[in-house]
């Protein structure tokens, strides 16, 4: 999958005026040691002009290995998780990936908005992202990684991006956060970008009887909050960017079916 560089990305979104978007996909696919795929591939986006959720999910189950994947988009808060499984006789190769490309072939969350300083004279707001992942990936035939991107674009100062990249690599329970401080007069406006992709994959070697998983889990998620320092601001798609309250039931309902896939699987013969 081509990857466009995020600055590249948000110039051409910058484009779109007052433009708001949310964006899930999903891609997961098995190949057996028949060579038959079995594979699902979802993707969607939605204009708004108000808070919303969007979520997409994929599932394969072929031959010994079944994958998942779950990502849900909304301003301010990004989640997803994605699970690979093999079990049998390989070769058996699993993957589910939620993975940033552009805008036009993508899988994966992110959102994109316009903020816009308010206030008397000059304007500072602070923008701060946190994100939380946790990765299983046990040996050398998984792997599982979960990444965040973060971009601001101005046209303060001879049009400054303001960029950062969490990656999450291999088996681990890892939190990381930052801020990024914008300060410019009342009315201007920047644009906002935040993606965050993930990928999961196990194989079984040719002639090895084994079972083997892997997992990204930011379902504990990568979030992005706003805190006027000095003044307001508001943003195109009515967002307020005030830490969410947690939804127990949204998480529930991705840790219920990754037991339903588990299930499903344990149902498929091994090759």
């Amino acid at each position: 999958m081509k990857h466009v560089p995020f600055s590249v990305l948000i110039l051409g979104l910058a484009s779109l005026s007052s433009a708001q978007f949310l964006r899930a996909g999903s891609f997961a696919q098995v190949v057996s040691a028949a060579g038959n795929p079995s594979q699902t591939n979802e993707q969607g986006w939605v204009a708004s002009s108000a808070p919303a959720i969007l979520s997409r999910s994929a599932s394969a189950v072929a031959g010994g290995g079944s994958a998942q994947t779950t990502f849900i988009s909304e301003f301010g808060r990004l989640r997803g998780s994605t699970y690979a499984e093999t079990s049998g006789l390989g070769p058996i190769t699993s993957s589910s990936t939620g993975t940033f490309a552009d805008f036009n072939n993508f899988v994966g969350a992110a959102f994109f908005d316009s903020i816009t300083l308010t206030g008397v004279g000059e304007v500072t707001i602070n923008i701060n992202f946190s994100f939380h992942s946790v990765n299983v990936d046990p040996n050398e035939n998984t792997l599982a990684e979960s990444e965040f991107k973060f971009d601001t674009f101005s046209s303060i100062e001879a049009n400054t991006h303001n960029v950062a990249k969490i990656s999450h690599s291999g088996a681990g329970n890892r939190t990381n956060s930052g801020s990024v401080t914008i300060t410019g007069p009342s009315g201007h406006k920047f644009d906002l970008l935040v993606a965050l992709s993930g990928f999961s994959a196990s194989r079984l070697p040719a002639d090895v009887t084994n079972s083997y998983s892997a997992s990204s889990d930011a379902t504990n998620t990568a979030l992005v909050t706003i805190q006027a320092v000095n003044g307001s601001f508001t943003s195109a798609s009515g967002a307020s960017y005030a830490e969410p309250v947690p939804e127990p039931a949204t998480i529930a309902v991705l840790g219920l079916g990754m037991l339903a896939l588990k299930r499903r699987r344990s149902a498929v013969m091994p090759l």
